[in-house]
């Protein structure tokens, strides 16, 4: 059994080593995925003039990341298709650059300027400088201007916006966000006839419009604000690698150090001086004696079944199906089978030896010893006053309520087993598993938004990063290896110890040690032993090896089936699946319904000139 759980732990280091994998690979994508390029700064000025019109002047620097582009595209409403007209002057890096008109190419059929060399590529970050004169800007001194359009493919970083004109402004407003959006903005006047507003990142497709009206006219025209000058700015981005591999090591980390932690807690207590290959030895009594006098130590459950030595006999006080909870910790199929098993030797149910779906069949009243009264509601649930009934002939509802009762009363009896758990463990392991299961998908979707956001980037990401990481890798570790905390006490380690020892008996068995069983008149209950504690494989072979022969049916067990010739607990487990398992429901038709709706407001994003968007090409 020390070897099962070597295995359930690599399993348990394989979902981690996994988790961490997916999240280094999420992460890496969603950095890879936003940093391609970006707006590292937008500086736009609009200069007004008496009649309406503006001059609007914008410097762009770019980052094309690592993508290869031949340069840049706006996209401007109301700009003329004609350069003469338009007044349309281009730069990059202070130098004359080529560009097109192009009338009606943007998405809602604005003139697009399409910027650089067709026969070229440029990639890294560039400083474009344009200038154009829109009309009906500011028609009577009401002033309403995208000054950021909705249109931009990529995001924005450190966007600061100038108007200037011969007025003094009153009302002024301003609105951020998608085409529509009245979400309001900051905007300043530092002196008359000069608006300011900026802001530090807008996401693609988000724009800001300024709205003002004319207070009278200034007594002087403010000059124009000084354009940004310098080195240029690009956007200083982890590299996506960086951002998966950080993100895959900590999560790795995090469960590790999280099963590390769960297994030095459900660490079991033996008494102090059990030597290996004493512990057939040691009894409950003697644990019990220990634990009053605090002789005990800590011992992990591998390191447990060094203790161990072959025994020829279960511990008494246990059923096959409660030994082999407490030797797995949970509730299998198997002991399902093994507490059915029992009813069949204890004479409470007769089963046929019909290997493909074999038939339960509840002798009278008087047939059988005096029930228990666990043993009677599950009886009564299954048979539910049929004097029949057949396993693995389809869905049987009734059968399938008293097999879920028999998995309920097993999961409290261990629940409740105080003196063979340490209190309050399964509750704990529990709220675990519910920790685990809602803290995974949160880490990642966490991980996954740092990612974005190191793409960007938002210094955020640098701690919003570790924090997913290592609640997805926490998670999925405790998730898995929350039942380590059931500990057991020191009375419950010297049965566990017994079982395991069992355990290795049966599972070793040959010929011989049936025809010693048989003789013994315990044949049939060693072959439930070895269903609930998983030995059932090589038991049956040494049975079939064997040379006892069937019994002879009794006046007090008529037509008992012989358990461990038919091997029926492997029919059995096969025919109560299929018993216990509802046809899947038909399929549903599901409707959707989608309404549009349309609000416009006098103040809302796009509700101005000028704006548009632009990207690279």
């Amino acid at each position: 059994m020390t070897a099962d759980v070597k295995r359930r732990r690599r399993r348990n280091v394989v979902a981690v080593l996994v988790t961490a994998v997916v999240l280094a690979g999420a992460a890496m994508l969603s950095a890879y995925e936003t940093s391609s390029e970006s707006v590292a700064r937008m500086w736009a000025a609009a200069e007004l003039s008496a009649d309406g019109r503006a001059r609007i002047t914008e410097v762009i620097d770019y980052d094309f990341g690592h993508e290869d582009r031949h340069g840049i595209f706006r996209d401007v409403p109301g700009l003329p298709g004609d350069a003469d007209e338009a007044k349309v002057h281009i730069a990059m890096d202070g130098e004359p650059v080529p560009y097109e008109l192009q009338a009606e190419m943007g998405d809602n059929g604005e003139t697009r300027i399409l910027i650089g060399d067709a026969d070229r590529t440029v990639t890294g970050a560039h400083r474009y400088r344009i200038q154009y004169q829109l009309d009906d800007i500011a028609p009577k001194g009401k002033l309403a201007w995208n000054a950021v359009g909705t249109g931009w493919l990529v995001p924005l970083e450190h966007v600061e916006i100038h108007v200037t004109g011969p007025h003094t402004f009153a009302d002024v407003r301003c609105v951020s966000g998608r085409q529509g959006s009245r979400s309001p903005c900051q905007a300043r006047q530092p002196s008359p006839g000069h608006l300011t507003l900026g802001f530090d990142h807008l996401d693609a497709g988000r724009g800001a419009t300024l709205y003002a009206a004319s207070a009278g006219g200034a007594a002087t025209v403010p000059p124009s604000p000084a354009e940004p000058s310098g080195p240029v700015l690009s956007i200083q981005r982890p590299g996506p690698l960086r951002v998966g591999l950080l993100a895959g090591a900590i999560a790795l980390a995090a469960g590790l150090l999280t099963g590390w932690a769960l297994r030095l807690g459900g660490r079991e207590r033996v008494p102090a001086d059990v030597l290996p290959g004493a512990a057939a030895d040691v009894t409950p009594a003697d644990a019990i004696a220990a634990d009053a006098t605090g002789a005990t130590r800590r011992v992990d459950v591998t390191r447990l079944g060094g203790l161990v030595t072959e025994t020829s006999s279960p511990p008494e006080g246990l059923t096959p199906a409660q030994g082999g909870v407490l030797l797995t910790e949970k509730v299998l199929p198997r002991h399902q089978v093994a507490w059915l098993l029992k009813a069949v030797i204890d004479g409470y149910v007769v089963m046929d030896d019909n290997e493909s779906f074999p038939t339960l069949t509840r002798p009278s009243r008087d047939e059988v010893p005096r029930t228990d009264r666990e043993v009677r509601e599950v009886l009564d649930q299954a048979f539910a006053g049929r004097d029949s009934l057949h396993l693995g002939g389809g869905y049987d509802r009734l059968f399938s309520t008293a097999w879920r009762k028999i998995a309920s009363d097993l999961e409290r009896w261990r629940d409740d087993g105080d003196d063979l758990w340490e209190p309050g463990r399964g509750a704990l392991e529990g709220r675990l598993q519910t920790i685990g299961l809602l803290g995974t998908p949160v880490g990642l979707i966490a991980t996954i938004v740092a990612g974005v956001a190191a793409g960007r980037p938002h210094g955020y990401w640098a701690i919003l990063l570790p924090v997913g990481a290592a609640l997805a890798g926490a998670g999925v570790a405790l998730f898995a290896w929350s039942g380590e905390l059931m500990a057991r006490t020191p009375k419950g380690s010297a049965l566990w110890l017994r079982l395991e020892s069992f355990r290795r008996y049966l599972a070793g068995a040959g010929a011989q040690h049936v025809e010693e069983a048989a003789g013994a008149g315990v044949l049939d209950h060693y072959t439930a032993w070895a269903v609930a504690l998983g030995a059932a494989d090589r038991w049956s072979e040494a049975v079939k090896q064997s040379t006892v022969p069937p019994p002879a049916p009794s006046p007090q067990r008529p037509a008992r089936v012989p358990l461990y010739r038919t091997l029926m607990a492997y029919a059995m487990l096969k025919a109560v699946s299929s018993t216990t398992t509802p046809p899947p429901p038909p399929p549903s038709s599901s409707s959707t319904s989608s309404s549009n709706s349309s609000s416009s407001s006098d103040y809302s994003v796009g509700g101005g000139g000028g704006g548009g968007g632009g990207g690279s090409w």
